[in-house]
């Protein structure tokens, strides 16, 4: 059945503009005896038939397997349901859209979504793509963005909130295989709930990026790149909860604006990297992994544990915390080995209230071996000299067989004598 329009088409002159009034429309169709509001299309002329006086469309819409080549949507300006793209399509175009339900592609052959008008829409859910260029230059909120498979291009330059999920990844489980390298630009995006990133990343740029964790369901950062090595740049980034996760090929870390975080954070470097953490000053749980060669918190004044867990040689005394306080721990390790052994180079601290660093646990195990050892020097002494004493504490002799006359006299007054 084709759908109904409800409202006629009325249009009225306003300072020289035409008016079009919204008609509403309903995607409607009959399989036997189910009733479902779907519409699906089979070419464009039907399309375009379809939507001529429509302009909000209530249901679904889809494209079946015979529309091949590009799909334009005219007039519509708003679709509250979603649209399903699993065809042989090789573009799809909304050039009126304002707001928009949801976005379903699972397809290996689409090329290009856009979308030029769209200001809002509750997701985009895009997978298995190839070569895909995806295009919304003006949509500034959405509430999920998957987008997975090999990304030409990328172009979100307005998209500031995303209430839960922005997840860009060269694979549906974000193991970033080996695959086109594509850029990350999101020059405005500055709340996300979750910001999941993963692929061989070519660029970088979340310069605005303030918070993430707003939602309790999905929280936290995850990026990931095995391309060549990157600046993990978030200069704005302020309130992190959960997990911020930074992994594979990175040049330096940016983390100015970060003071206090609940969140567990782990930096896991396949390149030979220096750790500039020094803006944090109370955090939870801190773990660096890979190609560590040097860390920096200088400003942490609080934290439950951090460890380093290195694969190159590492300082690990001017690395660590050196401010541990009552139930803090550290520890610090590397598995290269020293020149000329084949032994690992390992040095490991672990402050458990103690309230010093490495060089003060040191400090403090050669004070305490020193006292214990003076201790015992002393009771040695004083058994010598009990051993040259008699019950009277007079000498026995001064030469050898030399006896002392002894006089008996009474015991002095108050004695239990």
């Amino acid at each position: 059945m084709k759908l109904l329009g409800l409202r006629a088409t009325g249009a009225v002159a306003v300072g020289g503009l035409t008016v079009v009034a919204a008609q509403d429309c309903y995607a409607n169709t009959t399989y036997g005896d189910f009733f479902v509001d779907v519409k699906n299309f089979y070419s464009q002329s039907e399309l375009e038939t379809y939507t001529e006086n429509c302009t909000i469309l209530h249901g679904d819409i889809g494209f079946g397997k015979n529309f091949t080549g590009s799909a334009i949507v005219h007039n519509l300006i708003n679709i509250t349901g979603v649209v399903t793209v699993g065809s042989n399509l090789s573009s799809i175009e909304f050039p009126d859209l304002l707001s928009l339900g949801s976005v379903d592609v699972d397809s290996s052959n689409l090329r290009s979504i856009s979308l030029p008008q769209l200001e809002t829409a509750a997701s985009f859910n895009v997978e298995n793509v190839e070569s895909l260029s995806f295009s919304s230059p003006n949509v500034y909120q959405a509430d999920y963005i998957w987008i997975t498979g090999q990304i030409a291009s990328l172009d979100l330059p307005k998209l500031d909130t995303v209430t839960k999920i922005l997840e860009i990844c060269s694979d549906s489980d974000c193991t970033t295989p080996p695959a086109t390298a594509f850029d990350i630009n999101l020059p405005s995006l500055r709340n996300a709930s979750q910001v999941k990133i993963a692929g061989n990343l070519s660029s970088l740029s979340l310069p605005v990026l303030a918070t993430t964790g707003n939602n309790s369901h999905y929280a936290g950062v995850y990026i990931s790149n095995n391309g060549h090595a990157l600046n993990m740049s978030f200069p704005e980034l302020s309130l992190v909860t959960d997990s911020l996760k930074l992994k594979g090929a990175m040049a330096s870390i940016n983390l100015p604006s970060l003071h206090n975080t609940s969140a567990e954070i782990t930096i896991d470097s396949s390149t030979t990297l220096d750790v500039d953490l020094s803006s944090l000053v109370n955090a939870s749980t801190i773990l660096l992994k890979g190609k560590i060669s040097s860390a920096n918190f200088t400003s942490l004044k609080s934290f439950e544990e951090v460890e380093i867990e290195s694969t190159v040689h590492i300082n690990c005394e001017k690395s660590l915390p050196y401010n541990i306080t009552a139930g803090e721990l550290t520890s610090c390790g590397t598995s290269a080995k020293s020149k000329g052994s084949n032994i690992p180079n390992r040095s490991i601290n672990i402050g458990v209230g103690v309230g010093v660093g490495v060089g003060g646990a040191i400090g403090l195990l050669i004070i305490v071996v020193w006292m214990y050892r003076r201790s015992l020097k002393r009771k040695k002494r004083a058994s010598q000299a009990v051993a040259t004493l008699d019950v009277y504490g007079l000498q026995e002799g001064v030469g050898a067989g030399a006896g002392v006359e002894r006089r008996e006299t009474a015991p002095p007054p108050y004695s239990r004598y």
